[in-house]
């Protein structure tokens, strides 16, 4: 689910957790000091270890407290879990009108189930006002984000039973907005990885990179 490359930090990190509880322990401080340093890789992922209760004490409210900087920074993983904290409100206060607005970042980083739930929110009015034209549109993003839509394409039809023909060429319309936001992050987030390579390989023609990183 993650969306960046893993760093050395993170290997050395699940490689000590098949080592000794000390050395485990020392793992983790070293990530801890990493992410308290401002490592975002090493906060995404002491993150994920408190999300899942990986080798420490599951803690919800820490992870969420490091999650959201590689979240903000369009770390998919991260994104995926802080709306999921806020939607769950485990070990948190449940904010159902956070966690939609971080699920819709989530879909427009391309995860399908993200715009699903997105229109579901919107379809039901979990913790949101029902807006049945903003449900309609998220279900018509999750289809086209998606290989699997027989889920999607049931909710999207019941509803579009109770849509006026002007209200469904308004959520397409606005499943459209929201799909070219979708392609213009996905531009956005491999010209970032393509520096990222540039940097690294100075010599080498940017052309040569794009044809060693697919789109």
């Amino acid at each position: 689910m993650r969306n960046a490359p893993g760093s050395g930090v993170i290997c050395l990190f699940l490689l000590a957790f098949a080592l000794p509880a000390v050395q485990a322990a020392d793992a983790l401080s070293a990530l801890k000091s990493k992410a308290e340093s401002g490592d975002v890789e090493a906060q995404a992922q002491l993150a994920s270890a408190y999300f899942q209760g990986s080798e420490v004490e599951a803690n919800p409210a820490l992870a969420l407290r490091w999650a959201t900087k590689p979240a903000e920074q369009d770390d998919l993983f991260c994104v995926q879990m802080v709306a999921m904290i806020h939607f769950q409100g485990k070990g948190v206060k449940r904010d159902l009108p956070e966690a939609s607005k971080w699920f819709a970042k989530a879909a427009v980083l391309g995860d399908a189930n993200a715009a699903f739930t997105v229109g579901l929110m919107n379809d039901e009015g979990q913790g949101i006002p029902k807006n049945a034209v903003e449900a309609f549109a998220w279900y018509q993003v999750s289809k086209a984000l998606s290989r699997d839509v027989s889920a999607t394409v049931k909710y999207a039809a019941a509803l579009e039973k109770k849509l006026t023909p002007k209200q469904v060429e308004a959520a397409k319309g606005r499943a459209a907005e929201i799909l070219k936001l979708v392609e213009r992050k996905k531009d956005e987030l491999y010209e970032k990885r393509l520096a990222i390579m540039k940097a690294a390989n100075p010599q080498m023609p940017i052309e040569e990179l794009r044809k060693q990183l697919p789109r």
